[in-house]
């Protein structure tokens, strides 16, 4: 097998130890393209929903299920595929997945049968999980003292994925039929997969943990167990996703009432305020290297505090709705990316299946944000779920000083145990000169066992170079 991949892949991008691919802005740009027009899969369904009863003929209730598929099938991935990114080739799974993906959405664009219609939705969910290969492996390429830059460009791209889907479905839905969103889904993600097979650099596979495949699954699950900092990250993360996503579905049930009266195209066309969040993200990441990403997750959340405080004082009014968008925008991206950057610097054999942790705690708090906010708003009003949101962040401040920023990851005890007076080990490692930091980075991930696999327990240790002990 790992013969019949290697003569199938271009001779530029296989991997050579002597002389390794630099992951620079091309790359990076490529990735973040992918990342866009992946992602939006998960979204192009959600202002169709009309359209799509209409052509089934069932209620909307019914049809309400098919975005709830979706998202269905990307958690399944999250649990099941993600993690593989520690044990196969990335190069290989990041072409099935993409190919999967354009395979089964032509069958979006023709079939005719409701029932096959959500099953088809399920397992385009499933094979959606391409950022999450994408991200892990952005961690293992990039410099550390660029990671967080790296990391905000494909994050621009995830967010500029959910916008696009949105409002060019929404806009498709008044010109033609659902069909031809999903046959411009098809061109895109072929030309992707071409990109990716030219351009694509075949890393070997990580095999120092000496792990099969459901040994992989197993300690993904171990891992919240095992580092007290990517629990914290978690729970930061899940409550900022919760405040978050409450406030863009009960902004639709805000603007869609006898208030504002807007339809969905123009609620589609609202939406765009949330690009404030891509273009953020480039410049998060800047700021976020030349930080710890302790203290950058603090001043996200707090100014996420800022906008959530604003739209529960100013009501229903736009005034107060729109700098809220601003605040959110701003302080989600900047802890998301914080955050994330932060769990990277924990294990380097284990950078996927952390990163599942971490996307399956948003995925749980964006389900809580939905359904509590929903709920909220319908029962008691626009004032409830705002006071839901405020807290959910409060709760999020409260986990950002539950630890302190360079603590050891043996200790649970909050604030106790030894701290490191340097950058942690992770956050912030440009005290190390450029060079000697990477190439200890690349050696880790990169060092090649017998079977041609990234063999970790033959390479040296990051500490023999003068790092600090693994703690954030």
């Amino acid at each position: 097998m790992n013969k019949l991949v290697r003569a199938l892949t271009p001779v530029h991008v296989r991997f050579n130890p002597e002389k390794p691919f630099v992951f620079g802005t091309w790359l990076n740009l490529l990735f973040a393209i992918c990342t866009t027009f992946t992602v939006a899969n998960l979204y192009y369904s959600q202002p169709i929903l009309n359209q799509l009863a209409d052509a089934f003929g069932v209620d909307d209730a019914r049809v309400g299920r098919i975005p709830t598929l979706s998202q269905a099938g990307y958690a399944t991935g999250l649990a099941l595929i993600s993690p593989l990114g520690d044990l196969v080739r990335r190069r290989f799974l990041l072409l099935s997945l993409v190919l999967s993906s354009t395979c089964l959405t032509i069958g979006l664009a023709v079939v005719s049968n409701l029932e096959a219609f959500e099953a088809l939705s399920f397992f385009v969910g499933v094979s959606t999980v391409t950022p999450q290969v994408l991200l892990p492996l952005i961690g293992d390429l990039a410099a550390p003292e660029r990671r967080a830059t790296a990391l905000a460009l494909c994050m621009s791209g995830l967010l500029l994925g959910i916008l696009i889907a949105r409002v060019l479905a929404g806009a498709i839905q008044y010109a033609t039929t659902y069909h031809v969103i999903y046959y411009f889904s098809i061109g895109v993600q072929a030309v992707i997969l071409v990109l990716l097979y030219l351009f694509l650099p075949d890393y070997p596979a990580k095999r120092g943990h000496g792990l099969s495949y459901f040994g992989i699954l197993r300690s993904t699950a171990l891992m919240l167990f095992r580092y007290p900092t990517l629990v914290q990250s978690c729970m930061i993360s899940g409550l900022m996703s919760a405040s978050f996503i409450n406030f863009w579905v009960t902004s639709t049930f805000l603007l869609g009432g006898p208030q504002y009266g807007y339809n969905s195209l123009e609620i589609g066309l609202f939406a765009l305020l949330g690009i404030v969040g891509v273009c953020v993200a480039p410049m998060a990441g800047r700021v976020i290297d030349r930080w710890t990403p302790w203290h950058a997750s603090l001043v996200g959340c707090s100014i996420s505090m800022i906008g959530q405080l604003v739209g529960l004082a100013s009501g229903i009014s736009l005034g107060g709705v729109i700098p809220q968008i601003f605040f959110m925008d701003v302080g989600q991206t900047t802890q998301q990316i914080a955050n994330q950057k932060r769990i990277f610097g924990l294990d380097p054999l284990a950078r996927a299946r952390v990163n599942a942790n971490f996307i399956i705690f948003i995925f749980l708090g964006q389900t809580m944000g939905s359904g509590v906010g929903t709920r909220l708003y319908t029962k008691y009003g626009w004032y409830a779920s705002q006071g839901f949101a405020v807290g959910c962040v409060g709760l999020a401040l409260v986990f950002c000083l539950s630890r302190a920023p360079d603590q050891d990851e043996d200790v649970w005890v909050p604030w106790r145990g030894r701290q490191h007076h340097g950058p942690p080990a992770g956050e912030k490692l440009s005290s190390l000169s450029p060079p000697a930091t990477l190439q200890a980075e690349k050696d880790t991930a990169f060092q090649k066992g017998p079977d041609g696999a990234a063999d970790l327990t033959r390479s040296p240790s990051i500490e023999s170079l003068g790092r600090a002990p693994t703690a954030l």
